[in-house]
């Protein structure tokens, strides 16, 4: 499988003393999985699931989320593909949930969805110059789906290599979250800052109306906040609680930055704190 050679190959490569830069750079994104949707109503069936308008689904990656019955965020990523063949980029905690999320709904569908994880590898630059081999996903990083170990190895070469914790590293300074199984259904698109996964003017999706409402009340009590945590590093899904009980919001996101540092994605309440004490922590807003 493409995935496991890779994998022996970036090993390989570090073992020989070849070192991965800072950004702007490279790095395969061994943290997404690929989901292809196959069938003359592919992109017809995901219109009723994505928050996104799969009418206007491209070879061009966009953004989507997925939500359940509560208007509650089961996953998201970028998708890109045809009217009959969709392939949604994901946390690779997540495919097997989307799978069992959706197959209920599939038996009414001519549509099929197999998991390519182990036979797509997604790369992912951060600052490069323009490349055709590259596809915008917003105005620092762009991104590339390899089917083979020759894409694989012209997409790694096409500029510097860079730390996958990097690209990751990016986003969270940029509050642009990536969901994962901890977090899973728990949270708005707007508590997340997904705002631009969702097509507010297409038609019913799963969890809509209450997307809907929410938008149109305006600003949601929690949103994303990007945390420098020096100590202990706490885990996704973990609520940040200080010495005196208050709660400060739940770790959806984190990548470490130094030996005693964690730069986190919190969805939190505006309390008004700039920064706050845990047992194991400090923690400050950036």
């Amino acid at each position: 499988m493409l995935r496991q050679q890779w994998q022996q190959k970036t090993l390989t490569d570090a073992d020989g003393g070849k070192s991965a830069h800072s950004e702007p750079g490279v790095a395969w994104l061994s943290d997404l999985g690929v989901l292809v949707f196959q069938g003359n109503d592919a992109a017809a069936f995901l219109q009723g699931y994505l928050t996104c308008d799969t009418d206007k689904i491209s070879s061009a990656p966009g953004a989507w989320a997925m939500c359940d019955l509560r208007g509650r965020v089961v996953a998201n990523g970028y998708v890109c593909g045809s009217a009959t063949q969709v392939s949604l980029l994901l946390h690779v905690s997540l495919c097997s949930t989307v799978i069992e999320f959706l197959r209920r709904y599939m038996v009414f569908s001519k549509t099929t969805v197999t998991d390519h994880t182990q036979t797509h590898l997604v790369f992912g630059r951060v600052d490069c110059a323009s490349d055709k081999k590259f596809w915008p996903i917003d105005q620092r990083r762009d991104l590339a789906l390899a089917c083979d170990e020759t894409d694989a190895q012209a997409l790694a070469a096409a500029n510097p290599l860079i730390d996958e914790a990097s690209f990751w590293q990016s986003r969270i300074k940029d509050q642009l979250p990536l969901l994962s199984s901890p977090v899973s259904g728990q949270f708005l698109p707007q508590m997340l800052n997904l705002q631009h996964a969702v097509d507010f003017n297409k038609g019913c999706y799963l969890g809509q109306e209450i997307v809907a409402r929410a938008q149109h009340r305006g600003q949601v009590k929690r949103q994303v906040k990007t945390m420098l945590a020096t100590g202990t590093s706490p885990l996704i899904g973990q609520t940040l609680t200080d010495a005196a009980g208050q709660k400060h919001g739940t770790v959806v996101n984190l990548q470490a930055v130094g030996a005693d540092k964690t730069m986190l994605l919190v969805v939190a309440a505006d309390d008004g704190a700039t920064s706050f004490n845990t047992p194991d922590a400090t923690y400050s807003i950036l």
